[in-house]
Parts: structure tokens; sequence; C-alpha cells
């Protein structure tokens, strides 16, 4: 066999096996992806298994749990207290303020960016909602 016959053996022997080599990391990539995708999906069950337990057990809670529910209790208490104060505010200045959303809003809002692919700049582009925290704090205090 001449030189350049095993030369070209060699260098398709080593495209098989590069080929071979990518399919594993493929197959091993996919495998991640899949464990990544439960491992999200459970954190959402314990959220909502968290919550359900809250809703139903919060004036009788077990002592295992009672800390945490003591502590959800006085963020309701500290959210309630501070929609009053923007309720003063609102009333008390001419400035107009979007509603504050809902713990309902703010879950169902992460669960999407969750899910969804971010694509965050194409919405922006197509709706102009580019404004950033600094633009309205910026326009609070020019006004």
């Amino acid at each position: 066999m001449s030189f350049i016959e095993e030369l070209g053996e060699s260098v398709v022997s080593i495209a098989k096996d590069v080929g071979e080599k990518a399919k594993e990391i493929s197959g091993v990539a996919k495998i991640h992806a899949n464990i990544k995708a439960e491992e999200v999906r459970i954190q959402d069950l314990y959220y909502k298994l968290g919550k359900k337990y809250y809703e139903v057990y919060q004036d009788t809670p077990d002592t295992e749990v009672l800390d945490f529910v003591d502590r959800i209790k006085e963020a309701n208490d500290k959210i309630a207290n501070y929609r009053k104060e923007l309720d003063a505010a609102k009333s008390s200045a001419d400035v107009v303020v979007n509603d504050v959303p809902s713990e309902d809003d703010v879950v169902a809002q992460s669960q999407v960016v969750n899910e969804a692919p971010d694509d965050s700049a194409e919405q922006e582009a197509e709706t102009g909602t580019e404004e950033t925290v600094q633009d309205t704090a910026d326009e609070h205090t020019e006004g």
C-alpha cells in the first residue's frame, strides 16, 4: 500500500471516529437536558405542593413546618403594609404608578420565563416595551 492510500484510510478512520464521538456527545447533552427539564418540573411541583399545604393547613400546621408558615404569614403582613403605603403614595402624589402585580401574576410570569426560550429581545422589539427600571425612575424624578 502506498503512502497516499494509507493516509486516505487514516483520514477516513479519523472522520468516522469524530462522527461517532459527536453522536455520543450529542446523546449525553440530550440526556443532561432531559434531566434538567425534570428537575425544573420537580421544583414547580414542590412549589405547588407547598402552596397547597399552606392554603389548607395554615391555621393548624405541623410543628415541623410551623416556622415556614410563620415566615409566610409575616411576609404576607409586610406585603399588606407595603400595599397600604403604595395606596397612600398614589393618592397623595400626582404620579401614575402601575398596579403592583399579585403573587399569582409574579408566579405565572416566572413560570413563563422558566419554560419559554429567551426571546425577550424579540418581544421587546415587537411590543416596544424596552423601558428599563432606571428609565422609569428618571421620568418620575424629572417631572
